[in-house]
């Protein structure tokens, strides 16, 4: 925060856009509480302009990898009281967080409310992990048939959940014998 102070003594003030990147730079970093000051900054003094979403999301995105999820749903909370839709982008952070904590529940319905954008590889390898890590491998299976009959590229987060699908049933196959 002394960057700021400095700036700030020098008679300038940060853009909308270097804010964004504090921001996304200090939830990073794991520095939430900085994140959030800076954040309740731009939102008093009203310096977001076009780029509510991407401060909205990279604090979403640092409260959620360090594991605080009430303080994620006060951001998510917040949104909603000034009208800042999810996009994409913010239902994959949520996606990510709740399918490595093993929220089943959760997951599903950031998939469903996916459903409105165009899914992408990052979702259906999230989809494919779900199907995995709850013992549902046929449908996990028919999941990677759909990614097939659709011609979405198969990009890293897709082989590594066939990978890890394969490895699972080869392993599961080879405990019952």
């Amino acid at each position: 925060m002394s960057l700021l102070a400095e700036l700030d003594s020098l008679g300038s003030q940060p853009d909308p856009r270097s804010y964004v990147t504090l921001i996304e730079t200090l939830s990073a970093l794991g520095r939430t509480l900085e994140a959030d000051a800076l954040f309740q900054e731009v939102i008093r003094s009203g310096l977001h302009g076009s780029y509510p979403l991407r401060f909205y999301n990279a604090l979403l995105g640092g409260y959620l990898r360090k594991g605080q999820l009430e303080l994620a749903l006060r951001v998510l909370d917040h949104m909603e009281l000034e009208n800042v839709e999810k996009n994409q982008e913010t239902c994959e952070i949520l996606l990510n967080y709740f399918v490595g904590a093993g929220r089943l529940e959760e997951s599903w319905r950031v998939v469903n409310e996916m459903k409105k954008f165009p899914l992408t590889s990052f979702v259906y390898g999230k989809i494919i992990r779900i199907y995995r890590d709850n013992g549902m491998w046929k449908k996990a299976l028919g999941i990677v048939e759909e990614i097939s009959e659709i011609g979405l590229p198969m990009d890293v987060e897709i082989y590594n959940s066939i990978i890890e699908l394969r490895i699972r049933i080869v392993n599961n196959f080879c405990c019952r014998i």
